[in-house]
């Protein structure tokens, strides 16, 4: 990826809680330290965040636009799904369900 050039991503979301439900998906651009037994995240920014309504059983695919303004190899692109609305402040430990898609972001020659 480069630095402020759009990237389009599909976010799959499948509904098996046997009721209609709302999810929000969150997708944040992490710079991380990998230490020992530990992941710590040094810098975080919101790339976008969408809701959506699905059936039980009913499964959705959205493309999405993101633009990462991080450089840097080993950058993390964190998906988070809530059920209902997202908190202000989105955490892993907070999420329904995540994904973490490891990528590199290098500046253009």
């Amino acid at each position: 990826l480069a630095p402020g050039e759009p990237a389009e991503v599909t976010v799959g979301i499948g509904n098996h809680e046997h009721t209609r439900e709302q999810y929000t998906v969150v997708i944040e651009e992490q710079a991380v330290d990998l230490t020992t037994n530990a992941t710590v995240v040094t810098r975080e920014r919101e790339l976008s965040r969408f809701q959506t309504v699905l059936d039980d059983n009913e499964t959705m695919h959205r493309r999405t636009t993101i633009e990462p303004t991080m450089v840097g190899q080993g950058l993390r692109l964190q998906f988070l799904l809530y059920r209902g609305a997202a908190p202000t402040d989105p955490r892993t430990e907070t999420a329904y369900r995540t994904l973490q898609l490891w990528v590199n972001v290098t500046a253009a020659r």
